[in-house]
């Protein structure tokens, strides 16, 4: 066989491989081009000896990314759902995203945006958020909306009633798995804050201290007003924990304060 035929059959097989379709058409340069977007589907290999090889044409390649994007959607997809199933303690909150608001608060859903937006930078400097409101009027639906943003993007979530979390923490069986997993989730939302008695103090200082020896974020919700939480007339192990509070959640500006007030939610 001499150099002709073996070209001859390398540029056979190449277009086998990559049979022409309806409309496609082969060009003045010899190659077979798309008859959709006029791109070639094959290569010329000067430097092996004008070797013909199959190649994608421009929309092929369109599909192939568009084909990769949507596994990796996909991918994406099945860790958030695994995330929620681990984080979310209550199946009430999947439901509690920025795609159900009522858009009845726009600067509370827009903080709530920005601060899920922006979760790289807010988990760097270790900055968190405290919600305040009476009973009903949101704010663990706003607090969620941030875990499950995070979620979607990958981001792990623990959100967690007071009760529970305790209990867990103070068990000879369970403590040390909780802990590890408070100091390795990205965000801990602790949901109605300061419904406990003095009983669990101390776990609950070493709670809120794992997280910010962690250096990680918290958000917590609450019925407890501002006086409440600066108090100088509690105990001195609860003022220890809203001192440490307020500056992981609500910081010296208390930007990351978060006034949840109004009517009932709750039907």
């Amino acid at each position: 066989m001499n150099l002709t035929q073996f070209l001859e059959q390398t540029a056979e097989a190449a277009r086998n491989s990559n049979p022409p379709q309806n409309g496609d058409y082969c060009g003045s340069d010899g190659l077979l081009y798309c008859g959709k977007c006029h791109t070639p589907k094959e290569v010329r290999l000067e430097q092996w000896g004008n070797i013909i090889r199959p190649a994608m044409c421009e929309c092929a390649e369109r599909q192939y990314k568009d084909e990769l994007q949507q596994r990796e959607r996909e991918k994406l997809w099945e860790l958030a759902r695994e995330l929620r199933r681990k984080g979310l303690t209550d199946t009430a909150y999947f439901d509690y995203r920025f795609s159900n608001d009522d858009k009845s608060r726009p600067e509370i859903t827009h903080k709530c945006k920005a601060y899920a937006e922006n979760f790289a930078q807010m988990y760097e400097q270790n900055k968190g958020l405290i919600f305040m409101g009476g009973v009903g009027t949101g704010k663990t639906f706003f607090a969620c909306c941030i875990a499950n943003e995070l979620m979607d993007n990958g981001r792990s979530a623990w959100v967690t009633t007071m009760q529970p979390l305790l209990r867990a923490a103070s068990s000879f069986n369970t403590a040390d798995q909780t802990f590890e997993r408070l100091k390795a989730v990205d965000l801990l939302v602790l949901d109605d804050f300061g419904t406990t008695g003095s009983k669990y103090s101390e776990q609950l200082f070493e709670i809120i201290d794992t997280r910010y020896r962690a250096k990680k974020p918290l958000i917590i919700t609450t019925n407890l007003d501002a006086r409440d939480l600066n108090t100088t007339d509690a105990p001195l192990d609860r003022q220890r924990i809203f001192d440490r509070v307020r500056s992981m959640c609500a910081g010296k500006s208390e930007k990351g304060k978060i006034i949840v007030d109004g009517e009932t939610r709750r039907k």
